[in-house]
């Protein structure tokens, strides 16, 4: 008869970490992966040609070098200005992230539509910005800074 118990209570136990397992399991399918894995905001690196410039985004503004926090479910278009220098704007542009696809294997719909919700399943691009300015000290026309990434290699002329 004391056998059967054990039996009884290891069964039980069993049971109840089964049970914990499945419950855990079903609290990471329904998060979201990225929500998790980055959160719903990016930390943009910015750095200027000359430095100290104030760089904004309509709502936070910093000094160069230096980095702006933004939301990751929209775009931005950052304005970045200093004395004697013509004003540069640079697009930050949302783009579907990676996790995206892990979120679906592992947390089903319900993981995507959590980060589609809040946003994370997006990152922005560029990632990091460097802008040289151009001297002005009329305070010319704004002109469009091309992103790091995309700028045109300088090439010998010479052969």
């Amino acid at each position: 008869m004391l056998s059967s118990v054990k039996e009884v209570n290891k069964a039980v136990v069993v049971k109840r970490f089964l049970r914990h397992i499945a419950i855990s399991f079903a609290c990471i399918a329904c998060s979201g992966c990225a929500t998790v894995m980055h959160g719903t905001t990016q930390e943009v690196t910015i750095t200027t040609n000359p430095p100290e410039a104030i760089v904004s985004d309509g709502t936070n503004s910093i000094t160069t070098p230096g980095t702006l926090k933004l939301k990751r479910n929209r775009d931005h278009i950052l304005t970045i200005s200093k004395p004697g220098y013509a004003t540069e704007t640079v697009q930050l542009t949302h783009v579907v992230s990676g996790a995206v696809a892990g979120n679906l294997l592992v947390g089903g719909l319900a993981g995507w539509g959590i980060d589609a919700i809040s946003g994370a399943q997006w990152r922005l691009i560029p990632e990091a910005v460097s802008v040289t300015l151009k001297n002005d000290p009329c305070g010319g026309e704004a002109a469009i800074a091309t992103p790091v990434s995309e700028q045109p290699q300088e090439t010998d002329s010479q052969g």
